[in-house]
């Protein structure tokens, strides 16, 4: 009697194309989502958000 070949668990090429298609879809739905999304807040709240970010880290990346 011969043992049962081992299951592969390894993605095939079509299921990591099906992923990477439901990813670009997902992140497209998120881009949509995010550009109609506006907010305004206080100038209290930016004043203390500018007072946060000075002299951090936030100064070197932007």
């Amino acid at each position: 009697m011969r043992p049962l070949p081992e299951a592969s668990t390894a993605p095939t090429t079509a299921t990591t194309a099906r992923a990477a298609q439901q990813e670009e879809a997902r992140a497209q739905a998120l881009r949509r989502i995010c550009a109609g999304f506006t907010t305004t807040i206080s100038p209290h709240s930016a004043a203390r958000l500018a007072d946060l970010m000075n002299g951090s880290q936030y100064e070197q990346a932007a």
